[in-house]
């Protein structure tokens, strides 16, 4: 005995196949650079001054002309001894358009990076140093919510031991070979490997110049290194509700 086929309960259904992921670094900047909250990091010791000009870079593709601010602890210049304002301009930062800010703390340089965060177009950078008592993952989750909430994007330069955090992405950074003629000095160079995408693939790796004329990175090969898993991570957890007060 046959049963009638109620027509009403019929469905058609078109099956697509999924796009691959754009894998090339600048898919995944496009990708990457709108999230609201992402972290940079040294890959090995002696690497933060590369990890910091990446930083810079990224955040100056990501600024679309509006301003950059920069927070750190005052430690975080004692090595090194603060900005040269002619090395800023040589590598294409507009000094007009950058906002430094010398904190006395680690406290202080998060709360003035999550107050400037309430700043319409501002892409906000954070220097994170290490401590005796790191940054917590409520603490990163803070800055999230507020550039979610207010639509503006922070970056995290992590010179810590970059512990848990709601970052959605994290690259890695090291100094690449520049390309200049004999005995002349070439554009900044970087080899840059993505450690974690919450979002897309990740352990991609690329060896990338700096071109202070078009604010913009071009690749040194023509090629990328698969390391990692192409695979999307786990989805983010909600983050915390924002507290009142400062985290310590």
């Amino acid at each position: 005995m046959s049963i009638p086929l109620d027509p009403v309960a019929l469905r058609l259904v078109r099956v697509t196949e999924k796009a691959p992921p754009d894998v090339s670094f600048e898919g995944l900047r496009g990708s990457l650079a709108p999230e609201p909250l992402i972290e940079i990091m040294p890959a090995a010791h002696g690497d933060h001054v590369s990890a910091l000009g990446f930083a810079l870079a990224w955040a100056l593709m990501a600024s679309e002309g509006g301003l950059i601010f920069w927070a750190a602890p005052e430690e975080d210049f004692f090595e090194d001894g603060l900005p040269n304002t002619e090395g800023l301009a040589q590598f294409g930062m507009p000094l007009d358009r950058l906002l430094l800010v010398r904190a006395q703390s680690q406290k202080d340089a998060l709360w003035a990076t999550e107050q400037a965060l309430s700043t319409p177009g501002i892409v906000a950078l954070c220097a994170i140093t290490p401590s005796k008592k790191p940054i917590s993952l409520t603490d990163t989750r803070r800055l999230l919510l507020m550039a979610e909430h207010y639509r503006t994007r922070c970056l995290l330069l992590r010179l810590d031991a970059a512990g848990s955090s709601a970052a959605r992405a994290r690259w890695r950074i090291s100094a690449a070979p520049s390309q200049a003629e004999e005995e002349e000095l070439g554009p900044p160079a970087f080899a840059v490997e993505l450690a974690r995408n919450r979002t897309g693939p990740h352990g991609l790796k690329f060896n990338l110049r700096w071109s202070i004329h078009d604010h913009a990175f071009h690749l040194l090969e023509d090629r990328i290194t698969m390391d990692g898993n192409l695979a999307a991570e786990a989805p983010l957890r909600p983050a915390d509700p924002i507290r009142q007060g400062h985290a310590g």
